[in-house]
């Protein structure tokens, strides 16, 4: 005797098994029909295109409902990519690589005495800012600083293939240093140190 509800098993059979097979399957895009990464959720595979993220300025950025950890977006404003790490939203950009991932440059400075740099920053075009400290004089390259006393605080920037923009000097006639850096998104740079006795 036939069955007349097996038909009917067979569909919802059918039906949940597409949907256990939905629920774990993984998203591969490609031009040449590969599977998957297995460790990948998503796996996105070409030769002569890339991937847009989300683009948007820092106040849309700011208007996401509680953004996961994680989360990554393009800043147009600052022209990089921010990430979210789940209190705050962090900054990724400046960084100069080549493709084979060493440094761009490296760079020596210096003169016959002491020097050291304390802080070093990157701003959103690349460009390097060192500062620390030098006794007698200091040589960046054509650019060549003397210290007034014991050591003076130095200040130079480098564009992002190493070439020196400008270097410059302060202090007075005791030990004086540039420890911190930091640049923001006008172009201002911002020097912490310290001094004794007087400087200028």
């Amino acid at each position: 005797m036939r069955n007349r509800n097996l038909p009917r098993i067979a569909a919802i059979l059918f039906f949940f098994s597409s949907i256990t097979t939905a629920l774990f399957s993984q998203i591969s895009i490609n031009q040449d029909n590969s599977t998957p990464d297995p460790s990948a959720m998503l796996d996105i595979k070409s030769s002569d295109k890339g991937m847009l993220i989300p683009r948007m300025t820092t106040a849309e950025r700011n208007a996401i409902a509680s953004p996961a950890a994680g989360l990554i977006i393009y800043n147009t404003q600052d022209s990089c990519f921010n990430y979210f790490t789940g209190t705050a939203w962090v900054k990724d950009c400046g960084r100069s690589l080549t493709a084979d991932q060493k440094p761009a440059f490296i760079g020596q400075a210096g003169g016959i005495d002491s020097e050291q740099g304390y802080g070093i920053a990157a701003d959103a075009a690349g460009n390097i800012y060192v500062t620390g400290a030098f006794r007698g004089t200091a040589t960046f390259d054509s650019q060549t600083l003397s210290s007034s006393g014991n050591s003076d605080a130095f200040v130079v920037k480098y564009d992002p293939t190493g070439n020196v923009l400008w270097a410059i000097a302060g202090g007075g006639s005791g030990s004086d240093a540039g420890a911190g850096i930091a640049t923001d998104a006008l172009g201002y740079v911002y020097v912490t140190g310290w001094f004794s006795n007087t400087a200028t």
